[in-house]
């Protein structure tokens, strides 16, 4: 018969398993988790769901069961989320089990198998002691190195596993996931040398499209959106087959990933050396490669087959494949070179390294396992990331290559042009040979486009560029050098269709080359970064053309009915017209209830402090202190309702500062008292950029208005309510004792004593 009972922890602590942070605690300190509640359940347990962060919550799945154990503890008052939750049993979850990527959810002891269709948990420890199977999507999340544990005993499976930001893991039995992405164990896995896998295996709403995937898989997931879908059970990922299409990799390939002479003649006779050529090069992360076949070279060298790897200013590994004659006596020699007959030969593998020191290289070296660990184990790893590149080339092409054939169906001429062609590119970020003016970041990757014109006498075509940064600069390395780069090129001067031109670079330092129709990673990268910035970039205008078309709507609406000056006893009404009238009385109610909001918030805190203070009150552990304190860092002020209107009510002022009227602008604020609330997020995203600023000993106050980067950018002299501008003025700066200026007029510099006194000198 099931039996489920609320007790203190203390009562079961035999039963937290060894190596856990739980029985660590305790054996440091028994007396640390005294006033801890435990739910515990000796029975096997099924439920249709599982969610940690209230399990006992009304209405949920767990606390239906427990009304319909013969010991029901419906009449315990039972808390919505206890410190640990054990079963001693088996655990079968019909949908999903999930934790929020937050501290102090429930903790999960199971001393049997534990089955559940989705698996997404953070910030607990979850052990099992059998076996765990997840039918579809296991997600550990390490939230920045919290309590967040798995712990198996007795193996695991899942379909999809997946392992981020410093989740413990602790798995012991057979282990069988179909796709691994582990970014915790440091273990061989689909996302090992690039994210991009991550399209193939998430559902592109799950995904966040403009993370450059420097940042590791977790950047790349919006866990709120695979958390959302699972509860709804529904699944975040794709089905298996369409991985395998998405993705198609050659795992037949150097399958024991070892680093011998038929692994490095397999991956030198792939379709990544194309068809006539001898040598072909590719690049992942901060490691480049090049794959040669033996040929002789234009200078007539022999050159042997070999892979030279390069992980950029760290290591240098060269990994060739001789052919070394055999021995053989002295008749049998000159028969062969008489005869013309070829040398019988047999295939030596040479491997050497040279490590760097401050950006330099050192001598090469012969490189064995045993002579340098730690060359060899990154010899090993910069090893599987070519054959990872490799494998992802022959799959493409064993499919006939479909993210080429995607890369030129989507990113046509027209498609290019009409998004380099939108005002950001042609007035805003329109100089391609301006650092200032030839693109910008849109959060971590960076966009510019060139417009077809003339520079320096010479003609140059449409283009696009994006970039990110990829890894650290190196010793010796331009600031801005670990940059990585993939251009569209619009070639339009020929007959027929413009032709787009797909090249890349792996660092600033380096030209751009073509980019090859096997590089996997890199086309999926640059299709899913070029989607992103034109989603994005198309969001911008269509929400700028709405901010300017509702300017202008307002500016047409907001006028007065007469101008002053104004009769002392003319009603309002007959100097506002009747929309704003009945504006200025809704701007007064609601008012009056954000005031009242902000009161009540205001009592409401204030009561928690007092209760707080009470010396009667309960203490708090520090756990739920710390949970508290996160409650109240989220908590925000009641929005004022008065945003909505703030842009019309902004436009009148303007109308009736404009007059310099008194009498006016007395009745303006009455009718429409002043609201920082209201207007402060209006100023944000409407405002101008201003500065520097000056203000003289005549009162007067010199401003620049806009960015330095805006053609519109331009000074003014305020002087009171005036504005008088000064459009020869481009640059201006003062001494330190304020009374030297020295003044710019985008061709010479002049100093003066005092801003409008002689000149001192001229440059």
């Amino acid at each position: 018969m099931p039996i489920a009972r609320l007790c203190p922890l203390t009562e079961v602590t035999a039963l937290n398993p060894l190596g856990c942070w739980i029985a660590e605690r305790l054996a440091n300190n028994p007396n640390a988790l005294d006033s801890e509640m435990v739910l515990h359940i000796c029975s096997d347990v099924q439920l249709p769901e599982l969610h940690l962060n209230a399990p006992l919550a009304t209405g949920s799945a767990l606390r239906t069961w427990l009304q319909r154990l013969p010991n029901d503890t419906s009449d315990t008052k039972l808390p919505r989320a206890p410190f640990l939750i054990l079963i001693e049993g088996n655990l079968q979850v019909d949908g999903a089990l999930t934790s929020n990527d937050t501290d102090g959810t429930t903790h999960l002891i199971v001393t049997g198998d534990t089955q559940a269709q989705n698996m997404v948990v953070a910030g607990q420890l979850l052990n099992v002691g059998g076996m765990l199977h997840v039918d579809d999507l296991l997600w550990g999340h390490g939230n920045h190195g919290n309590h967040g544990e798995l712990r198996v005993q007795g193996g695991l499976t899942a379909r999809v596993a997946v392992f981020t930001d410093k989740y413990h893991l602790h798995i012991a039995g057979p282990e069988q996931a179909e796709f691994l992405l582990d970014e915790v164990r440091g273990v061989a896995h689909l996302a090992e040398f690039s994210c991009e896998v991550m399209a193939a295996v998430f559902d592109t709403e799950f995904l966040d499209d403009a993370d450059t995937g420097a940042y590791g898989i977790s950047a790349l997931l919006n866990r709120d959106a695979v958390l959302a879908a699972v509860r709804a059970g529904d699944s975040a990922t794709r089905s298996s087959a369409d991985i395998h299409t998405l993705s198609p990799i050659a795992h037949d390939l150097c399958a024991d990933n070892a680093i011998s002479v038929e692994n490095i003649m397999a991956v030198l006779r792939t379709p990544v050396i194309a068809h006539k050529q001898y040598k072909a090069y590719g690049w992942f992360q901060q490691t480049d490669f090049s794959l040669c076949q033996r040929h002789v070279d234009e200078e007539q060298d022999q050159r042997d087959d070999n892979v030279f790897i390069t992980v950029w200013k760290t290591w240098d590994f060269y990994l060739s494949v001789e052919q070394v004659p055999l021995p053989q006596g002295l008749m049998a020699r000159l028969a062969a070179a008489v005869l013309r007959r070829t040398v019988p030969t047999s295939l030596q593998l040479t491997l050497i390294y040279r490590g760097y020191i401050d950006g330099e290289p050192g001598d090469w070296k012969a490189l064995a396992p045993d002579t340098d660990p730690k060359a060899w184990k990154a010899c090993q790893h910069a090893w599987r990331g070519v054959l990872d590149y490799v494998r992802k080339a022959v799959g493409q092409h064993r499919a006939r290559y479909p993210l080429h054939q995607r890369l030129k169906a989507e990113l046509t001429t027209a498609r290019i042009e009409t998004l380099t062609t939108l005002p950001v590119f042609t007035e805003r970020y329109n100089d391609w040979w301006d650092s200032d003016k030839n693109g910008y970041w849109e959060d971590d990757i960076w966009v510019g486009a060139r417009q077809p014109c003339m520079h320096d006498g010479e003609p140059w075509g449409r283009a696009l560029k994006l970039s990110w940064k990829n890894g650290d600069t190196a010793p010796g390395d331009a600031a801005d050098n670990a940059h990585s780069a993939y251009q569209l090129d619009v070639d339009e001067a020929r007959d027929g269709p413009g032709v787009v031109d797909f090249t890349y670079s792996q660092r600033q330092s380096d030209s751009r080359t073509a980019l090859p129709a096997c590089a996997a990673d890199h086309i999926a990268r640059l299709l899913r970064f070029y989607g992103a910035m034109e989603a994005r970039i198309n969001t911008h205008q269509q929400q700028e053309q709405a901010r300017q078309s509702e300017a202008r709507r307002i500016e047409a609406t907001v006028h007065l009915l007469t101008t002053p000056p104004l009769a002392p006893d003319l009603p309002d009404s007959a100097v506002f017209p009747v929309e704003l009238m009945v504006l200025s009385g809704q701007w007064q109610a609601d008012g009056e209830r954000y005031v009242a909001a902000i009161r009540t918030h205001q009592f409401t805190l204030d009561a928690a402090d007092r209760a707080s203070a009470d010396p009667g009150a309960p203490e708090r552990s520090d756990d739920d202190a710390e949970e508290k304190s996160e409650e109240e860092a989220e908590n925000e002020l009641p929005e004022d309702p008065r945003k909505a209107s703030a842009p019309t009510v902004l436009q009148l002022a303007r109308v009736v500062s404009a007059w310099g009227d008194e009498d006016l602008s007395e009745r303006f604020r009455q009718r429409f008292a002043f609201a920082a609330d209201a207007f402060a997020p209006h100023a944000a995203h409407a405002g101008r950029f201003i500065g520097p600023v000056f203000e003289l000993d005549d009162g007067r106050v010199l401003a620049c208005i806009g960015a330095p980067y805006e053609d519109a950018a331009h000074w003014v002299a305020l002087h009171g309510g005036h504005a008088k501008p000064l459009p020869a003025l481009k640059g201006l700066g003062r001494s330190s004792d304020r009374s030297c200026f020295a003044q710019s007029d985008g061709q010479h510099i002049t100093t003066h004593r005092g801003f409008d006194g002689p000149v001192v000198a001229r440059f």
